[in-house]
């Protein structure tokens, strides 16, 4: 019976060593905060990725924030893969809110620089001065007022579109691309697809135009492909589009033959048969001409 008990009380001994030596490890995990600053013009909203906030980071999801405003009224939409920022309207500042990835690895808070970054300080209204009531006179007759012809509304924003200069590119040639409609200022991704390929970022101009040109990544396989944009059209919404884009090998070029064929041996012998022939028939003919003897 003592040996028993001994047997007991090492076995929860060895229990409870295993399961301290299962928790103290996830203890051990728990990863530092780690902060970020971004920026953006006014009125800008950003697309943010792992690899925007540090290049050596892989491609994770963020599990926070989630979708609502900011503590400066800016709001976050969480797409698992990415976040969208949207500033608050007409105004400068840093805005802020916290972030983690799912598997926990990575969190802090992100800090966003909009505009200028400083909130302007109002201009205090000053206080009008009384004035002494004047002596009215006489009013003059009035001509009447003409009425003020409105102004017309401007029209709706223009949908956003993409062309690309040839839709059929060898695997060592350009993608050349222009984009129209899209929010000035504001910085679109192109990807290549099927499998999703960064080929890289562009920012549009005061007129909203995107031109960009990027050289096909190493590995291209040959076939249908397709270049996909993401950025923000002109009213600010988020936006996709999609053009097919066909990608060729480029062929070889054929370098001509110049070595002299060799007649075979049977078609030289074929040859000799024929001019043995052609002698044949001419000295029949010539015998077939002398004249006989009386």
């Amino acid at each position: 019976m003592p040996t028993l008990r001994l047997t007991r009380a090492r076995t929860t001994l060895l229990t409870l060593a295993t399961t301290l030596a299962l928790i103290l490890p996830f203890q051990a995990l728990a990863a530092p905060a780690t902060d970020y600053n971004l920026s953006t013009p006014r009125n800008t909203p950003i697309s943010i990725f792992s690899f925007d906030l540090d290049s050596d980071f892989f491609m994770f999801d963020f599990n926070n924030p989630a979708n609502g405003p900011t503590g400066q009224g800016g709001t976050v939409d969480n797409h698992l893969d990415h976040l969208h920022y949207y500033p608050p309207a007409d105004w400068d500042g840093v805005d802020s809110f916290t972030y983690a990835s799912f598997d926990g690895a990575v969190a802090g808070t992100i800090y966003v620089t909009v505009g200028t970054g400083a909130t302007p300080t109002p201009t205090p209204t000053p206080t009008p001065t009384p004035t002494e009531t004047p002596t009215p006179t006489p009013s003059p007759t009035l001509s009447p007022t003409p009425t003020a012809i409105a102004s017309p509304t401007p029209g709706p924003k223009g949908e956003p579109t993409m062309s690309l200069a040839d839709t059929t590119v060898t695997t060592s040639d350009r993608i050349d691309a222009r984009v129209e409609n899209m929010l000035a200022g504001a910085e679109a991704e192109f990807y290549l697809h099927s499998d999703p390929m960064l080929l890289g970022t562009a920012r549009a101009d005061a007129a909203g135009v995107i031109e960009a040109t990027f050289s096909l990544p190493a590995g291209v396989t040959a076939g249908e492909h397709t270049l996909v944009v993401v950025g923000f059209g002109e009213d600010g919404e988020e936006t996709t589009l999609a053009q097919s884009l066909t990608v060729v090998v480029p062929m070889a070029p054929v370098v001509p033959n110049t070595a002299m064929v060799a007649p075979s041996t049977t078609t030289a012998i074929y040859l000799g048969l024929v001019a043995l022939l052609i002698a044949g028939v001419a000295a029949a003919a010539l015998l077939g001409r002398r004249p006989s003897k009386m």
